[in-house]
């Protein structure tokens, strides 16, 4: 039986990320599962970041009502189990909100992410380029390689700052994580370099 969870899927995430960056020519293919690996990775880093002890910390508001009515009332004294409502997560942008304002949290978990205007700029973009490649809307498009890596950069580096955060991989070898993470944030400087 294969078992995932939202921190196995980051360190996945960040598997593939080091996988793409490190390919000895760095051409569209790469640059594809690059943004969709960091994206994918950043978005499961928020879910933990976010994430408290009752897990609705990075659910749609409607949902975590939900859960949080599920938790609270008795199960029924019987040999029955009751089955937990589904529940979906919140919007991407919606955890970054969340991620970084604390009036805006459902629950305690991680810390507060303090992120420039630039890196919060460069996150939007690689969301929607993710949304492209994953969503193929009609269009041909194409990047600079310093471009894609004046996005990847800080998004990267966001995530290297989830990584640091003791609640958000709380259950899994953290360092182990940031370490990678920081291999991927280094291999970007040096394509960035490159041009």
């Amino acid at each position: 039986m294969l078992r995932f969870d939202e921190q196995q899927d980051v360190i996945l995430s960040v598997d593939l990320l080091l996988f793409a960056l490190n390919q000895q020519n760095f051409e569209a293919f790469e640059a594809k599962w690059a943004v969709v690996a960091l994206h994918s990775a950043l978005h499961g880093a928020l879910v933990c970041l976010l994430s408290g002890t009752t897990k609705i910390g990075s659910l749609e508001e409607q949902h975590a009502e939900k859960m949080l009515d599920f938790l609270r009332t008795e199960p029924p004294q019987t040999t029955v189990s009751r089955e937990a409502p589904k529940t979906h997560i919140a919007p991407f942008n919606t955890l970054i909100d969340r991620a970084t304002d604390p009036a805006k949290r459902l629950e305690t978990g991680g810390g507060i992410l303090d992120l420039e205007k630039g890196d919060r700029t460069a996150i939007q973009k690689l969301h929607d380029l993710r949304c492209n490649f994953m969503h193929f809307s009609p269009m041909y498009d194409c990047i600079t390689r310093r471009k894609l890596f004046s996005i990847l950069e800080p998004s990267a580096r966001t995530l290297l700052q989830i990584a640091a955060d003791d609640w958000a991989f709380r259950r899994i070898d953290h360092l182990c994580l940031r370490q990678k993470i920081e291999k991927a944030v280094t291999r970007l400087g040096g394509l960035s370099d490159q041009g």
